[in-house]
């Protein structure tokens, strides 16, 4: 029995030697896209690029394997062809987000290589939709949308220049990157696997679906 504890131990602290914690900072660049069921259409959507900073943290296990945190506040959009809404109409429809952004993958590293995936999950603290459309000549005023975030709303409760907004998005975040001493660049391709369309009368019902994707362009980080 005896043995086997200073087995246990003698295990144990071979891996603490291993488990060596990175901290530092990161900053990106992403596109971000929307996939739609919107009364029973896919309309097109145009990419708008975004961007995020934060803090991140790398968890060694081993050499090959680590998990990789992060703490960011992210900017996505996206936008909307304005013959959406009608033929003949021109003009923009353009919608920006701004979440906290919590993703945590499991790594695999390689030389100066790593291969990663994970979950993410965004809580979405403020967001707008500015609109101006254009027909036959006549030019309309510019429109601003406020996002309002929740769970659950009472469409009496919604403003005039207010749109409801599900809190959360989450899915799935996968990429590959290199590493040279304290300085890393990733390319990664989030995908959304929530209906961030809350169920509102006035404003969308149970069968309208928005999930948000994004591709990081550019993602550094610096660790300390």
């Amino acid at each position: 029995m005896k043995r086997f504890l200073i087995l246990i131990v003698l295990i144990a602290s071979s891996y603490s030697l291993f488990a060596q914690p990175n901290f530092g900072v990161s900053f990106g660049l992403n596109l971000g896209n929307l996939k739609t069921n919107w009364e029973g259409e896919d309309p097109d959507t145009k990419i708008r690029p975004g961007f995020s900073v934060g803090a991140a943290m790398e968890y060694a296990f081993t050499d090959e394997f680590s998990l990789l945190a992060e703490a960011n506040i992210l900017v996505k959009g996206y936008a909307f062809d304005p013959e959406l809404y009608g033929d003949g109409l021109s003009g923009y429809d353009k919608y920006v987000c701004a979440y906290f952004d919590i993703p945590v993958k499991a790594a695999y590293n390689l030389n100066n290589f790593r291969f990663f995936a994970g979950p993410f999950i965004d809580v979405g603290f403020w967001g707008r939709n500015k609109y101006k459309f254009e027909y036959d000549g006549e030019e309309g005023d510019e429109e601003v949308l406020r996002y309002v975030f929740g769970t659950s709303f009472d469409p009496e409760d919604i403003g005039d220049e207010e749109w409801p907004a599900y809190r959360f998005d989450g899915g799935l975040i996968l990429g590959a990157g290199v590493k040279f001493g304290p300085v890393a660049i990733d390319a990664s391709f989030a995908i959304g696997l929530m209906n961030i369309t809350p169920e509102v009368e006035g404003f969308f019902d149970r069968n309208d679906m928005i999930s948000k994707s994004r591709v990081g362009m550019i993602t550094g980080y610096f660790y300390f």
